[in-house]
């Protein structure tokens, strides 16, 4: 489903195009299994198998094999409109912008075997920074498009380097590494996304891998940007990040971790109370300080882990031990 809309897509651009298919690993391999081909002789399916080495290298590998001027990236869950790229690569040639952000919408599968998109929603475009994009709204991985040469700016090297345990956010990886980019974004709400109908495990069924991983994410950034004064709009974003993640979490799970995402909180720059998670928060931490308010409200929500946990505890004891701070 993924390669047909990826293909229908590229060849709505009446141009020539590439699909890079980054098989990481996968046994037995997909180079044999059949995959669909495209129709038009102007889309090129470039394949590459590699061993598993995770979702951020995969992504490496994809974009240093890719030649187009834009990229978009796709897990193999993701799904986009026939109309998505050709509308997203318009409005940035027409705005100069090094980013374009979609929509998602839901999708559906006809009697005919095809896929059905929901109409986009009729909003008006926003305007937000890259950084505010890609920090705060944190759009999924398949909705953004890239210019190349900015992503490969950016990524060469990266600011937060490779590391497997970070596996679960891969998005996030890239948009921390991303986020000091110079230039505009602009959003497309016609340019429509959706997320892939199928039974096979996904990453996000399992909150608990994808908030370590982020968090590790987010501390080695913080490492990285400590010195950098352009980074101080990055670094207030991520830190507000990890305190909205902690005022959501079970009031009873790990400590460390908790703390952990205070700590990251703690060294960013301040952000006005009345910014950091709604008007009534705002009112009750202009009193009495972010943290105070939020330890307040968390000990009325009494919000267990039980209620939302997908590990044992001998998983997220495992889990916590391998994502140990260093």
């Amino acid at each position: 489903d993924t390669l047909i809309s990826a293909y229908a897509a590229l060849e709505s651009l009446g141009r020539p195009a590439e699909v890079v298919l980054v098989d990481d690993g996968s046994e037995p391999d997909l180079e044999n299994a059949g995959l669909p081909t495209p129709d038009s002789p102007l889309v090129q399916l470039v394949h590459c198998r590699q061993m598993n080495y995770g979702s951020v290298v995969a992504r490496a590998t994809g974009l240093a094999m890719s030649r187009g001027e834009f990229v978009q990236f796709l897990d193999s869950d993701d799904l986009i409109a026939p109309e998505k790229v050709a509308l997203q690569i318009a409005e940035m040639i027409r705005t100069r912008a090094v980013l374009s952000v979609g929509v998602l919408v839901d999708a559906a599968r006809t009697p005919e075997g095809t896929m059905r998109y929901a109409a986009a929603p009729k909003v008006s475009p926003v305007e937000h920074s890259v950084a505010r994009w890609l920090l705060t709204e944190q759009p999924p991985p398949h909705l953004p498009l890239y210019r190349r040469d900015w992503l490969l700016a950016n990524l060469s090297p990266p600011l937060v380097g490779f590391d497997r345990r970070t596996d679960p956010s891969g998005d996030v990886w890239l948009y921390l590494n991303l986020a000091l980019g110079a230039g505009s974004a602009v959003h497309v709400p016609e340019a429509r996304a959706a997320i892939g109908v199928h039974e096979e495990l996904r990453f996000s069924l399992r909150w608990e891998r994808l908030a370590y991983a982020s968090l590790l994410i987010s501390e080695a950034f913080m490492t990285a940007t400590r010195n950098r004064q352009e980074a101080g709009e990055a670094r207030r974003l991520v830190g507000l990040a990890a305190f909205r993640s902690w005022r959501r979490l079970p009031i009873d799970f790990d400590p460390e971790f908790q703390s952990r995402l205070l700590s990251i909180w703690r060294k960013a720059p301040s952000t006005p109370p009345q910014e950091v998670d709604g008007r009534n928060f705002g009112r009750l931490a202009r009193f009495i300080g972010a943290e105070t308010a939020g330890r307040l409200i968390r000990s009325f929500r009494r919000h267990r882990y039980d209620s939302c946990r997908t590990l044992s505890d001998p998983e997220l004891v495992e889990l916590a031990r391998t994502c140990r701070a260093e």
